[in-house]
């Protein structure tokens, strides 16, 4: 499978994409700094020229320092250049004066491109690769045309420097493979969830599809043998519904499949969030007309942040559909907000026929059959719940749910919390 180590670290949160990037850069950061200020005091005490000493606590600063340019930006082949260069300078400094080609110092080369790539991909390990090959390439060819370099380093700094380059580059070499040795393994856990996940997904499927399609089957059969249409009705109206259920499980697993392909392009704005709630209101006018049923919205004034089409089709129709099918003709569903001081929780209330108790606790169980019929036999998929708390989760926020099936609380309640904007 041809997948980077950073490709694996940003499959596991996409949601967190700049707190796992700063992440990275400060292991990068903290384990090569030591080595970095050890080499500079080596060049402070053991090389007669103050040169590298001075190039190598500037440059050690600089690098000590890059976590900071994270304030000004995300752009993280930037951030991990302004780390991994001083880097760089610091060793050809070292070497140039410690025997140019020949100094040890020059196989720290080797490790550059690959704490690049680890920290951000492919762009940064093109970019420093070229630069420390042409850095070696020039001290190979210097070497081979004769010039002198300055070897001043004592015997002790040439043993100290031996060291650091022997235990060093073990250090970074256990550091790098640990990483990426918990990153795989974290990622191969991911996937077989997500492979469980898959089948108990495709298990509901199959079940409800086979359901739909045998009623199909069975009254297609009946109709057949019946010639009158007052014989015919029940018939028609059992294909009708079970078309529609097979149409709310196709239209679900392809809204699943579409945000799953979108997920990485998922831009979240502030928007008003009355404007969202009436766009999805507008979408069942007719249903609500037919049966008679009304959604009474309360003065909402606040911005959220979120993604518009998500929250208006993905999240507050599925909710809203769930409240129209288990309400009676007649009935009212009300749409509130309670505005917090960093969240808006927008409610939906309805005075519906409720949950019982084990469909409640399954709700968003992936592996549990939470369809059931409607108020007037209306059929979904029983992933709506499903969808609408993983897009609320893509965008920081959750649902929870509250349901009774009787008494004078009697009904549903979904409680939306989403971020709010400012």
């Amino acid at each position: 499978m041809n997948i980077s180590i950073m490709d694996l670290a940003w499959s596991l949160s996409n949601d967190k994409s700049i707190s796992r990037k700063v992440y990275i850069h400060l292991l990068a950061t903290a384990s090569t700094s030591i080595l970095m200020w050890a080499y500079a005091f080596c060049a402070a005490i053991t090389i007669s020229s103050p040169i590298p000493a001075v190039v190598g606590i500037t440059c050690s600063v600089i690098h000590l320092l890059s976590p900071l340019l994270f304030l000004k930006t995300n752009n993280l082949l930037l951030v991990t250049l302004g780390m991994l260069l001083p880097g760089v300078i610091h060793q050809s400094t070292f070497a140039y004066f410690t025997g140019g080609f020949n100094s040890h110092i020059l196989i720290w080369f080797g490790i550059i491109p690959l704490l690049a790539g680890v920290i951000e991909g492919k762009k940064s390990t093109i970019a420093t690769t070229c630069i420390v090959f042409f850095i070696a390439t020039t001290y190979l060819g210097l070497e081979l045309l004769g010039f002198n370099f300055p070897n001043e380093i004592s015997q002790n700094g040439r043993m100290f420097a031996q060291s650091l380059l022997v235990f060093g580059y073990i250090g970074i070499a256990s550091i790098v493979v640990f990483h990426y040795v918990g990153v795989t393994e974290r990622h191969s856990l991911s996937l077989e969830e997500q492979k469980d996940k898959n089948y108990k997904l495709l298990q509901i499927l199959l079940h409800d599809m086979s359901n739909n399609i045998q009623k199909i089957s069975l009254n297609n059969s009946a109709l057949s043998r019946k010639n009158t249409c007052n014989s015919s009705g029940k018939n028609i109206l059992d294909i009708s519904n079970a078309v529609d259920g097979l149409g709310n499980i196709i239209g679900s697993v392809r809204a699943m499949h579409l945000f799953d392909i979108q997920k990485k392009s998922l831009r979240l704005g502030r928007h008003l969030l009355r404007d969202i709630i009436e766009g999805s209101i507008k979408d069942f006018s007719h249903i609500l007309d037919k049966n008679k049923q009304e959604i009474v919205v309360a003065d909402i004034k606040s911005h959220v942040l979120c993604d518009p089409s998500l929250l208006q089709n993905q999240v507050l129709a599925n909710i809203l559909s769930n409240a129209i099918k288990f309400s009676p003709t007649n009935s009212q569903i009300h749409i509130n907000e309670i505005v917090n001081e960093n969240e808006v929780v927008l409610t939906v209330k309805d005075n519906g026929v409720g949950m019982p108790e084990e469909i409640l606790s399954n709700l968003f169980n992936s592996g549990f059959d939470t369809t059931r019929l409607g108020f007037r036999n209306e059929k979904g998929s029983g992933l709506g719940m499903i969808i609408a708390k993983s897009m609320l989760e893509k965008m920081d926020g959750s649902l929870e749910v509250e349901s009774a099936t009787e008494g004078d609380n009697k009904g549903t309640r979904f409680s939306i919390r989403l971020s709010k904007a400012t």
